[in-house]
Order: structure tokens, then C-alpha cells, then sequence
């Protein structure tokens, strides 16, 4: 397997408060990958350290061999790692359209490779195409998960960078969340997917990590972290 994306000792610092404490993950192409733990584990953190949102203080960030641990969060973007934030952060007031030719500001090749990514992802977010022109503010939920995701998309990512996309979501939807997240990455697409829901997370993940207060804990294959003890206790609900 190709090595994608690596931290190495990575500690994250929001002033006096140690967030991340030595994190060391690894992202081989064409897998997913999760990240599981409680609120305040370290999570987003790690999401935000790797795209340059948040700068570490000691250790390494690796992507494509190359290290881009000092590197300005747009000039990460424009490496390949597309990051889908906690809460999705759309334009509200911008439309759907509007919205995935922000997510194609990188994209070189002119209207035409943009417009053939759009189709891409209206192939795979039927319903953001029945809402093309409906403001970004105005969509459910779910639908605002879509599109968060597939303006992500829009740049062609090496890595997709996934926070909580089930979050805040009534159940009936994040099975379909779920599912596209499948999607994604059998059309050959590397994800790195935060999640609080570790069942559904790990049940599609190859490999998963576990982290407790900035550290990682467990890392396993999804299938053996499912039937790990500290894992169902801990995260999956069971005594």
C-alpha cells in the first residue's frame, strides 16, 4: 500500500491546553480511515492539524511525501486534501451551483472540466441536482451534508478529509451519509472520516485509530476494533 498522508508525534497546542499528545496516524491510498472518540478527544483537532488550520508545535505532517506541516492552509488544499468541517459550512445564501464552483477554485482546464465535475457530482447527489438553484440555507440537513461534501469533491482531492458528517442528522438519514461516504471511496477516492457514531464509522472503515484526551489508544482494522472490549464498552454502547 502507498502511504497517502502520515503524522508523526504530532502535538497540537490551543494555547496552554495539550490537544494532541504524540498522535501518530497513518493514511494508505484508497482506504478509509477513522478516528473515533469521545467529545475533546482530539478528533477535529487532528483533522485541523493536518490541514493546516491548526499548526502543531512538535511533529511531523507527511502528504505524498512531502512534508506540509508548516505549509498555509491553501496551499494544503491545493496539494489535494479537501477537508469537509463540523457543521458543513456551506453559503447559506449562494445556491447549489453557486456553492460547488466555489468548491472549484483550484480546478484547472477551464468551464468545461468544471462543468464535467459537476455532472460527476450530480450523478452521485441526485437530489442536489433537483435543487440546483436553491439557496444553500434553504436545504435540509441532510441535503446540506451533500453538498458540503460534494463541493469538497469538486476539487478532485487526493484525501477527503470528513468531520462528523452524520452529526445533527435524524437517523433515517445517516445511513444514506453513510453510504455515500462508501460511494466516495469506491469511486477510488482516500478518506480520513471523524465520527462519533464509531459503528457505522468503523463498519466502513478499513483501519480505525482510537483516541482518549489527545492520545491514541487502539489501532486496528474496522472488523477488530468492532469486536474489541474497550471499543463496545466504550463507544458502541454495550457492558
Amino acid at each position: 500500500m502507498t502511504v497517502l498522508l502520515e503524522l508523526t508525534q504530532v502535538h497540537t497546542y490551543y494555547g496552554h491546553i495539550h490537544a494532541l499528545k504524540g498522535v501518530s496516524v497513518r493514511v494508505d491510498q484508497g482506504e478509509v480511515v477513522t478516528l473515533v472518540g469521545a467529545n475533546g478527544a482530539g478528533k477535529t483537532t487532528t483533522l485541523k492539524t493536518i490541514s493546516g488550520i491548526t499548526r502543531p508545535k512538535r511533529g511531523k505532517v507527511m502528504f505524498n511525501g512531502q512534508d506540509i506541516t508548516d505549509m498555509a492552509p491553501h496551499h494544503i488544499s491545493a496539494q489535494g486534501i479537501a477537508h469537509v468541517p463540523e457543521g458543513r459550512r456551506i453559503f447559506p445564501l449562494l445556491s447549489v451551483r453557486e456553492n460547488l464552483e466555489v468548491g472549484s477554485w483550484n480546478v484547472k482546464g477551464g468551464r468545461g472540466i468544471i462543468s464535467d465535475r459537476m455532472n460527476q457530482m450530480f450523478d452521485m447527489f441526485p437530489r442536489l441536482k433537483e435543487r440546483i438553484n436553491q439557496k444553500g440555507g434553504t436545504l435540509s440537513g441532510g441535503e446540506q451534508q451533500m453538498l458540503a461534501m460534494a463541493r469538497a469533491l469538486m476539487m478532485a482531492p487526493s484525501v477527503l478529509l470528513l468531520d462528523e458528517p452524520s452529526m445533527g442528522l435524524a437517523p433515517v438519514l445517516v445511513e444514506g451519509i453513510f453510504e455515500i461516504v462508501k460511494r466516495i471511496n469506491e469511486a477510488g477516492n482516500t478518506v480520513l472520516l471523524v465520527e462519533q457514531n464509531a459503528l457505522m464509522a468503523l463498519e466502513i472503515a478499513h483501519r480505525g485509530y482510537v483516541l482518549q484526551t489527545g492520545e491514541i489508544v487502539l489501532e486496528d482494522t474496522g472488523a477488530a476494533l468492532l469486536q474489541n472490549d474497550l471499543v463496545r464498552k466504550a463507544y458502541l454502547g454495550e457492558t
